[in-house]
């Protein structure tokens, strides 16, 4: 299977591309929505906070979900800048993520942020839910005026690096590819995971010391995190001993992963604290990079054909993902009044929002261009 020049993905709104190259998308496009969709599971980890066995979602994500996430969308924007131009491709993603990211942050977040301090116990009114999660203290319940939208704006700064990127990239393939290919595959994929882990660190240690203000923006730092793994999606598909990485699973690479995971969390290291904290990151990066090899390993061999159910939820996903958190909270909380609680109330509510927010997306936004316009960012022509 290749992944060069197919004419665009299935999300970007364009034509299908030719028949050799949409299994490889397929998978892609499947990769990215089941991230996700495990998101809905991270965040109504907060309507049970009182059982702590459903923590078990956002640790797990933190090693996994939003490094592939950003590293799919970085090689599936590479893949739709070899047959546009700079310009056409910056306006189309823009459009793509800041329509979405306005309208549910105009209509959607102010009355979710309304439910969860009504979940909670409170008795704020709309206006003051709004204002207080202005002001939120990070350290303690995730609250902050863009709840989950947070990565468009991340993909929107992507958006506009990504043409420099790819370019730097190309004119540097034939250097790296001399490089990576005259590695054992098996040790490339560890000689990747440590790149990728260096120059993370290098870009948290230097914005720390050179701009320390930069790392008290969540939001800001949290965009910073995830280029490399932006990067790294480009850089797979510009890069064939790379491309290659991704269609067998490196199982020496992912059990080192697994075991330093299982080191930091239970291990105490005998270190001072910054340099636990160093640790801790080195650890994050490369498992990230180790995950993201894996999972376009494991898509790309299970959906070797198309799936039509996979399919219909691979087009839903940005309206499950866009309107899951007010759906949480409104069926949460609906759920609760009846005596739900624990572990059928999570499931029941996770599972009810996916379902609401495919059947929505099936039924009611698809029927109009307006809607498609506001929350999946389609041209309304």
């Amino acid at each position: 299977m290749q992944v060069e020049a197919p004419k665009s993905t299935p999300n970007a709104g364009n034509p299908e591309p030719p028949p050799k190259n949409r299994q490889r998308l397929h998978s892609l496009d499947a990769l990215r929505g089941f991230c996700m969709l495990f998101g809905v599971f991270v965040h109504g980890y907060l309507l049970v906070l009182a059982f702590p066995q459903f923590q078990i979602f956002p640790e797990t994500s933190t090693y996994f979900r939003m490094a592939t996430f950003f590293a799919v969308s970085g090689l599936l924007g590479s893949l739709v800048l070899s047959r546009q131009t700079t310009g056409t491709y910056i306006r189309g993603r823009l459009m793509a993520v800041l329509i979405p990211f306005a309208s549910a942050l105009v209509i959607l977040n102010p009355v979710t942020l309304w439910m969860m301090d009504s979940y909670r116990g409170g008795d704020a009114s709309l206006l003051e839910a709004v204002q207080s999660s202005m002001q939120s203290d990070r350290e303690n319940i995730k609250v902050v005026w863009h709840l989950h939208l947070w990565f468009l704006l991340s993909l929107a700064v992507f958006a506009l690096l990504a043409p420099l990127i790819r370019r730097g990239l190309t004119r540097s393939t034939s250097v790296v590819e001399r490089t990576l290919g005259a590695i054992n595959p098996t040790l490339r994929g560890f000689a990747v995971a440590a790149l990728v882990t260096g120059v993370g660190l290098a870009m948290r240690v230097l914005g720390e010391v050179v701009a320390p203000w930069m790392y008290d923006a969540w939001l800001l730092r949290a965009t910073l995190i995830y280029l490399p793994f932006f990067v790294l999606g480009i850089a797979i598909e510009r890069v064939p001993s790379l491309r290659a990485l991704t269609r067998s699973a490196n199982l020496p690479l992912t059990g080192v992963a697994i075991a330093l995971i299982l080191a930091v969390e239970f291990v105490e290291i005998p270190l001072p604290e910054n340099a636990v904290r160093l640790v801790g990151l080195s650890v994050l990066f490369f498992a990230n990079t180790s995950a993201v090899l894996l999972l376009m390993s494991l898509f790309e061999r299970v959906l070797s054909t198309k799936n039509r159910l996979v399919e219909l939820v691979v087009q839903s996903i940005y309206t499950i993902y866009l309107f899951h958190f007010l759906l949480l909270f409104v069926l949460g909380s609906g759920l609760r009044s009846l005596g739900l609680d624990g572990a059928v109330l999570f499931w029941a509510t996770t599972l009810g929002t996916i379902s609401v927010g495919f059947a929505l997306h099936h039924m009611v936004i698809t029927r109009f261009r307006m809607l498609t316009f506001l929350f999946n960012g389609k041209r309304l022509a």
